[in-house]
């Protein structure tokens, strides 16, 4: 196998960049535009008799390319229609996704569910948020990754490429994503040399570009395609570093007895990840492109392959007796294997939010909770359960002809 630094995938490689074009590109706007959005958002909800609070959060924001994230607090019980459904369009470039819809007692725990960065209070009671201690917080930071981890890497950027038309600011977002998390993952795991150069080059490369983006010509629509290209060799590089440090530093233990499972599968609705005991990135790789590439449901389909010891956080969730807990359990084919964590409570009590979350959205009646809960619905019309039941039939299929 080649080193970290030197491989590459002959399938990816072979990609022209001429084939590509690209659409939804940036547009030039000012620090004030985004004070502007931010009013008529904050306007337009605060009128509202349910809401609570409005909250912002996120990093710097970069003029045109960066978008505005939102907290919705509600109250418990929610008497004016459905808020999470409704999204004005007058907002969607600056706000390009919907807001996230809490409870205040979600709210003052929501450090477990999400990185609040530059929380600001916009409307509303500033409620008082739980900070829990730098060792407990960085335990839900690395759950939080974990998640980035089983939900969207690498497939943020395998669907880009294997789309003919490339969605620029989509794009720039995902490769900021992805930035982020590798220099969050450094700071929790008080390893800065656990980046490579190659990471390194990558997380400048990407600052670079972003920060020059509107005083470059032509040139910087290769340079994102070259770097979506980079960013799939990174997320597997990722993975298998994060996974490394499950094993040995942090959270699995009794790897020998977890090792008993041989292979394991998580079935979620529309979320399907397979886990392995001989997990090599550039096979797995290999396989995943001619997956995204052969599958003619794809985007419903959201595969992912990952080393045996990333199921851990997974078994941990599933053994409650929640409904989330539940659909877990009811999707996931452990093989009989005892599995433990030196720490759970981070994810126990991760748990404990997202059920509270889902009670709070089921009570008022929201089809959606915005926030990723490993493609447990809400709601599920009849067309979704055939879907559903379509993409488990492909999955098994692709199951049995796993790279070994």
């Amino acid at each position: 196998m080649s080193s970290l630094n030197e491989w590459k995938n002959k399938l990816i490689e072979r990609i022209p960049y001429r084939d590509y074009s690209f659409i939804n590109h940036p547009v030039e706007a000012s620090l004030k535009d985004y004070e502007d959005a931010k009013k008529e958002f904050v306007s337009r909800y605060s009128g509202i008799k349910d809401v609570i609070s409005i909250y912002n959060y996120g990093g710097k924001i970069k003029p045109g390319l960066s978008d505005l994230d939102f907290i919705l607090v509600l109250k418990d019980k929610v008497k004016h229609g459905n808020h999470a459904d409704f999204f004005p369009r007058k907002f969607s470039y600056y706000v390009v996704h919907q807001p996230l819809i809490l409870n205040a007692e979600l709210m003052k725990n929501a450090n477990c569910l999400i990185i609040l960065f530059q929380l600001k209070n916009c409307f509303g009671r500033d409620i008082r948020i739980k900070k829990p201690g730098e060792r407990t917080d960085n335990k839900y930071k690395l759950a939080i990754i974990h998640t980035i981890i089983l939900l969207f890497l690498p497939r943020f950027f395998l669907r880009l490429l294997m789309k003919k038309k490339i969605n620029t600011r989509q794009a720039l977002v995902h490769i900021k994503t992805l930035r982020y998390t590798l220099l969050l993952f450094s700071a929790i795991s008080n390893n800065p040399g656990c980046l490579t150069k190659r990471h390194k080059e990558y997380i400048n490369n990407v600052e670079s570009l972003r920060k020059n983006w509107f005083d470059l010509g032509r040139e910087k629509y290769s340079m994102l395609f070259n770097l979506i290209k980079e960013s799939v060799y990174i997320s597997m590089d990722f993975i298998e570093l994060y996974s490394d440090y499950l094993t040995k530093c942090c959270l699995v233990q009794d790897i020998e007895e977890i090792r008993k499972s041989n292979n394991i599968i998580f079935t979620g609705h529309g979320k399907y990840c397979f886990f392995l005991d001989k997990w090599d990135k550039e096979e797995v790789l290999d396989y995943l492109i001619r997956f995204y590439r052969k599958s003619c449901i794809h985007y419903r389909l959201a595969l992912n392959i990952l080393p045996l010891q990333m199921a851990a956080p997974l078994v941990q969730y599933s053994q409650g007796g929640s409904e989330l807990s539940r659909y877990i359990r009811n999707n996931l084919a452990i093989n009989g294997a005892k599995w433990r964590l030196k720490d759970p409570s981070a994810y126990r009590r991760k748990m404990e939010l997202m059920d509270s979350m889902i009670h709070f959205f089921k009570k008022n009646n929201f089809s959606s909770t915005v926030y990723p809960i490993f493609g447990f619905k809400i709601k599920r019309t009849y067309s979704n359960r055939i879907k559903d039941f379509i993409a488990r039939k492909i999955a098994e299929h692709y199951f049995r002809n796993l790279p070994s």
